[in-house]
């Protein structure tokens, strides 16, 4: 058998199991890549909520960071909820020394209602400190604007903001309305589209974790961006498409990474 590779994950940890390092390691099992992980944050939360979250601390987060450099081959790394400047921060030293080989940064910012969670300073390290490190920057619509210094509540269209985005950016459909869930990707040069049948579900629970998750497997795999992201909308639309039934909880349930339905 031939050893997978392996993708580091960053990011918070929902005891749910349906956002966060729970979605990553399972999207990452799905592509047959082994999946590590560093915790930023531990939440208390279920499908209609969340009651408490703890913060680790960034001496913590890099310790485990450093455990997993030091003993796997890691291929790729993506991060998701990093919430605090500091850790944000840890993170992009570590990326400019070389320690995190095609990152692909998952700028969490908003909830799944698109309110913001964090005040301008996290949005302004995420800008300036990680994402000119990232293989792919990952934001949602509303994530896009804070990024680009525009008001999210003005619902720019992504094609008039894109462009004010770091170079291999791509933003994610969400939430965003249509007959297909369209995705822009700007790679410096021009703005090209990823588009999929939008699934009518709840169970979309963690699909920006899962697409992100993908993109990164695909890097890990030796695969071009434009591939991993080709790879990426087709396994998270078929996970959508699985568990669009299925009865998780009373919110919003969870995608179908590993084909259950199927």
């Amino acid at each position: 058998m031939i050893t997978p590779p392996v993708v580091l994950t960053i990011g918070g940890s929902d005891s749910a199991g349906c956002y966060g390092v729970q979605a990553d390691l399972r999207a990452l099992a799905a592509r047959g890549v082994h999946g590590a992980c560093a915790l930023t944050v531990v939440t208390a939360q279920n499908t209609t909520g969340m009651r408490s979250a703890a913060a680790v601390p960034v001496e913590v987060v890099e310790a485990q960071i450093s455990m997993v450099l030091e003993d796997l081959p890691v291929a790729a790394v993506k991060t998701g909820m990093l919430g605090r400047v500091e850790v944000i921060a840890m993170v992009a030293r570590l990326a400019a020394d070389g320690q995190l080989p095609h990152l692909v940064v998952d700028p969490v910012l908003v909830n799944r209602h698109g309110h913001t969670l964090f005040g301008p300073d996290v949005c302004d390290a995420y800008r300036d400190l990680l994402i000119p490190h990232a293989a792919l920057c990952c934001p949602n619509a509303t994530e896009a604007a804070l990024l680009s210094g525009l008001d999210p509540l003005a619902a720019p269209e992504p094609a008039a903001f894109i462009r004010g985005l770091a170079p291999s950016t791509i933003v994610t459909a969400g939430r965003s309305l249509g007959v297909d869930a369209v995705d822009l990707f700007w790679d410096g040069a021009e703005v090209s589209e990823f588009r999929a049948p939008r699934i009518d579900t709840s169970n979309n629970a963690g699909s920006g974790d899962a697409f992100s998750a993908h993109v990164a497997a695909g890097l890990a795999m030796e695969r071009s961006v434009s591939e991993s992201i080709t790879d990426a909308k087709a396994h998270v639309h078929a996970a959508l498409v699985s568990a669009a039934r299925w009865k998780i909880g009373l919110g919003p349930g969870p995608l179908d990474h590993l084909g259950w339905s199927r």
